[in-house]
């Protein structure tokens, strides 16, 4: 049985960048570019699912880069922002808009991206657990609360 590798949705419209991204990547991920936002968000809205996470540019010309972020977000998709400068006022929208994490281009490594996508799949996965057992945890909640309203008029009766 074979392993499916990670997929990655690479969203950026410098080609120079793009190709740095790849080559870091190796063969290790199976790596879709979208040259565009449009293009991105179009392989986001695909019926079938597009990546397991995303690595968006910071700046995208046709697009709104946090709209996308957080239309991905919405769709509980892993982000990690690009950026080539290093603004903290940046990093911080980006990681209040839901990013996991940001990379800033000129200082990209191969164990680092690989340790941001590594690390970002976890804490998306543990994000997608906490959010089902809160939920078994509401419906266990009701479920008392009915049979505390039962107990209750049968102690009244």
């Amino acid at each position: 049985m074979s392993i499916k590798p990670i997929q990655i949705l690479l969203i950026e419209d410098d080609e120079v960048d793009r190709t740095l991204v790849q080559r870091l990547l190796g063969p290790t991920y199976a790596v879709r570019e979208a040259a565009t936002g449009k293009a991105g968000r179009a392989l986001l809205d695909a019926p079938e699912k597009c990546c397991d996470l995303i690595l968006l540019d910071y700046r995208l010309p046709d697009t709104d880069s946090f709209e996308l972020l957080r239309h991905a977000v919405k769709g509980e998709i892993p982000v990690i922002v690009l950026t080539g400068e290093e603004r903290p006022d940046v990093i911080v929208e980006a990681m209040q808009e839901g990013a996991l994490d940001y990379l800033l281009k000129g200082q990209l490594t191969k164990d680092g991206l690989q340790r941001a996508i590594t690390n970002g799949l976890e804490k998306a996965e543990l994000r997608r657990s906490i959010a089902a057992q809160q939920q078994q945890i509401a419906l266990q909640a009701q479920a008392l609360a009915e049979q505390n309203r039962q107990i209750r008029a049968l102690a009244s009766a």
